[in-house]
């Protein structure tokens, strides 16, 4: 046989059990505030975004096989940001004393299928160290001397 329970007997329940209810939910709220506060390390993250082109030396406009090498390419600039010859430079000019291996992890890169634009990305807990690590990261790569590619820089935030 079934047993139907009522609206009144489940409200008594409830009343019954209030201070139990309020006394776990207060207990989590601390515990929560306590692990935000005292232990989460908070993180910021910011982000340049760099167009790719080719440099034209014709006057006859860019075709399509230059946009698909220009987004071929940004594979390879992925690698060659987050290796030690930009990463090096990067280290040496940033007033910390991070690694290229430190510095490497930090960085992320992300791009949009079949786009010229890539977004480097860098999390720290410092706001203002994020937006210098990926400024001085950008302005390193854009000086590097490439012989047949340009890298601008688009935009800037945190």
């Amino acid at each position: 046989m079934e047993e139907e329970i009522s609206l009144a007997e489940l409200f008594a329940i409830l009343k019954k059990r209030m201070t139990m209810i309020i006394s776990v939910g207060l207990v989590m709220l601390i515990l929560a505030a306590g692990f935000t506060f005292f232990i989460a390390t908070p993180k910021y993250s910011s982000t340049a975004q760099l167009l790719v082109n080719r440099k034209s030396e014709s006057t006859e406009g860019i075709q399509l096989t230059d946009i698909n090498t220009n987004v071929q390419m940004i594979n390879t600039y992925k690698d060659i940001i987050k290796g030690p010859v930009i990463l090096k430079q990067v280290s040496g000019k940033l007033a910390s004393d991070l690694t290229t291996a430190q510095l490497s992890e930090k960085i992320e890169i992300t791009t949009q299928d079949n786009s010229q634009v890539f977004s480097l990305t860098v999390t720290d807990e410092s706001p203002f160290d994020a937006a210098e690590m990926a400024n001085e990261v950008t302005t390193t790569f854009q000086n590097e001397n490439w012989q047949y590619y340009e890298c601008r820089k688009c935009d800037h935030y945190f």
